[in-house]
């Protein structure tokens, strides 16, 4: 519960200071009031990272055991955007595995709504206004995965198969018995992906093995506890199978650039 609470963040309110523009589209979309806008996603991708970085990774205690260099591979090496391709992949409705995913747009804005101050110097009145704030989470929309990536966006289909194949089983995965997402399911595999020595160059690679191999005996923990054991065993190597999957579709993203 702990890892849970640790990427709690207000990332509308973030996104709202580090773009306004492109956080007001974003809200719109989610509302039904705007078509997608890519420019606006690529806004939002780019505040979602700072978060992590900023207010999310340096609340584990892990870091500080770790040289600089070390850090400052996990954090911004080559590699680095690996965990965070995985965790905005829950963001992506890839159709009926997204619907068990509450959208976290409705929530947040409640709160900041309820904020007169930040609103205020925000300036969101005229969104608030037009905005059925009523509105549940099941009733906001979120891109899907064909208008982030539409057909032929890489100009390699066989790139393309794969990375659509990848991010459906990440988005698939995180499911309990009950056939419900479970959030701490997807943040414990996060972080064993942002400890994944094999990503990076670094001073001392055993140090991080350590620290991933603690969150994997938690996140195997944790399915024995949620799951029968044969569900438990086969969510796991799923889940290590992630690794994988993660890895190639960032890889596909960051050597395709598409134009929207």
């Amino acid at each position: 519960q702990d890892v849970h609470f640790k990427f709690q963040v207000p990332w509308l309110q973030n996104l709202l200071i580090f773009d306004g523009a492109a956080g007001i589209t974003l809200l719109e979309y989610a509302y039904g009031q705007h078509e997608f806008k890519i420019e606006s996603w690529e806004k939002f991708k780019t505040s979602m990272s700072l978060n992590f970085l900023r207010f999310i990774l340096p609340t584990f205690s892990e870091l500080d055991d770790l040289s600089p260099h070390d850090v400052g591979q996990i954090m911004s090496g080559p590699n680095s955007g690996i965990a965070q391709f995985f965790r905005l992949s829950y963001w992506i409705n890839i159709g009926t595995a997204s619907k068990r995913i509450i959208c976290p747009v409705t929530s947040q804005l409640k709160i900041l709504s309820e904020d007169h101050n930040m609103v205020k110097v925000l300036e969101l009145e005229d969104l608030l206004s037009r905005l059925d704030l009523s509105k549940d989470a099941s009733d906001t929309r979120r891109p899907s995965y064909d208008e982030l990536y539409p057909v032929s966006w890489a100009g390699d289909r066989q790139a393309e198969e794969r990375h659509r194949e990848a991010v459906f089983k990440i988005v698939d995965w995180p499911a309990d018995d009950k056939n419900k997402f479970d959030y701490l399911m997807a943040m414990l595999m996060t972080m064993i992906l942002v400890f994944n020595a094999d990503f990076y160059t670094l001073v001392n690679k055993e140090k991080v093995e350590k620290i991933q191999l603690k969150y994997i005996m938690i996140l195997q923990r944790f399915l024995r506890s949620k799951l029968s054991a044969k569900s438990a065993n086969t969510k796991f190597l799923e889940g290590m199978m992630l690794i994988a999957h993660a890895q190639e579709a960032w890889e596909i993203s960051s050597t395709f650039k598409y134009e929207s």
